[in-house]
Parts: C-alpha cells; structure tokens; sequence
C-alpha cells in the first residue's frame, strides 16, 4: 500500500464513520419524537371523559346476494340454525338437497338480521 491508498482508507472511514454518526442522531430524535407523541396522548386520552365514547358509524348496511341466501341455506345442516328469507322459513333439520330455493332471485339484495338468545347463541337467521 502506497500513501495514497492509505488517505482514500482513512477518508472512507471519516465517511462512514459520520453517517453512521448522522443515523444515530436521526434515530434520536426519531426516538424522542415518538416518546412525546405517546406521552401527549395519554395525557390526552386520561383528560377525556370516561362516559363518553366514540363510535364508528356504518354508512350502508351489509348486503349480501341472492346466491349468497342460496348458498346459506344449502349448508343448513353445518348451520344448525333456523333460515327464513321474506318470510319463508326454512327449518334447521330441513335436507338440503330437497329444498326449493328456485323462489330466492339471485341477484336481488338482502340483508341479514342475527337472531340471538338469552345465552347469545345464534338461533335464527333472517334475511330481508
């Protein structure tokens, strides 16, 4: 190694030795920034009112298709539960395979309502 190999040595390491000086400043205040932002809300959160709280609002109401009714009541046996669609109800023991659906459009939208129990069990499933 001559002098000139070592000086462009020596260069490439101040180089390197101040980006990484420059990373561990940037991840400082990364750092600290990040602490206070947690600290403010917490501070935030523990100020508001504990009776109130925020809810999401649901725009449009789940939909499903005709198909997806179809298809519903062909698994009524994994179901276990009572499946009515405007007003026709199809019983939880009913055969899947002897059922007429042919009434269901399919591309007509529905929307379910859970009908639960006092044990929060599904018990009937109603579609609209």
């Amino acid at each position: 190694m001559n002098i000139g190999e070592h000086a462009r040595s020596a260069l490439w390491l101040g180089v390197s030795f101040l980006i990484f000086i420059a990373s561990l400043s940037g991840a400082y205040a990364l750092f600290q920034t990040s602490a206070r932002i947690n600290e403010q809300t917490y501070h935030l959160t523990a100020s508001t009112d504990p009776n109130i709280h925020s809810t999401l609002k649901i725009d449009n109401p789940y939909t499903c298709t005709g198909a997806e009714v179809r298809q519903t009541i062909h698994q009524i046996d994994s179901l276990q539960v009572d499946i009515m669609v405007n007003g026709t109800l199809y019983p939880k023991d009913l055969d899947p395979d002897e059922v007429d659906v042919s009434s269901i459009e399919l591309d007509q939208k529905y929307t379910p309502a859970y009908i639960r129990n006092t044990e929060g069990q599904l018990v009937m499933l109603r579609f609209t």
